[in-house]
């Protein structure tokens, strides 16, 4: 995997989610929005091999994190968590690499499913780390909000996976994947 085309990757994938994910492609003041870094994610791990997938989880989970703020209860107003969008992720990964095996990874509709099936598991944790940390801190969250707008979130970001399929899996190869376009000649199994 070619780390220098996976950080320009990331570069480009964070500046969607800062630039388009909340201001232009929130449905209304719902908050749903979609995540482009975990379709990078998905993507990577639909393709990759080794540890690989998981490391990117826990990277591309960790600059969310860094993005994400969470409401306090106390006069200061906003703080930064760093870990509840990594492990997230690392979860989601998961998941994408146990279904990547019985799907046919050529296809764009496979990027859409896994992104949107793998946001949903994400989202799930990081509702449970949240509500448990509200436990313990003074955090001002409703955990079945959070949990609505992320599921809606996560399916959002299936769709909008399917397009930018079109472009991820030509650029594979860029970012030191295995190429899943099928050769002219190629041995056929």
């Amino acid at each position: 995997m070619s780390r220098i085309g996976l950080v320009l990757a990331a570069w480009v994938f964070l500046g969607l989610d800062l630039g388009l994910s909340k201001p232009l492609l929130e449905l209304g003041a719902s908050g749903v929005a979609p995540s482009f870094l975990f379709i990078l994610t998905a993507f990577v791990a639909m393709c990759g091999t080794g540890r690989a997938p998981f490391w990117t989880a826990i990277a591309l989970g960790l600059l969310a994190d860094i993005m994400a703020d969470v409401g306090l209860t106390s006069p200061e107003g906003r703080a930064i968590i760093v870990g509840p969008h990594a492990l997230g992720f690392l979860v989601g990964t998961q998941l994408v690499i146990a279904l990547r095996g019985v799907m046919i990874r050529r296809n764009p509709l496979t990027l859409g499913f896994l992104a949107c099936t793998g946001a949903a598991v994400a989202q799930v944790v990081l509702v449970a780390i949240l509500w448990v940390r509200m436990l313990f801190d003074p955090i001002a969250t409703s955990p079945t909000h959070e949990l609505l707008v992320g599921l809606g979130g996560a399916l959002y970001t299936g769709v909008l996976a399917v397009p930018l399929a079109l472009i991820l899996l030509p650029a594979a190869t860029f970012l030191g994947l295995p190429s899943q376009q099928p050769r002219r000649f190629s041995r056929h199994a």
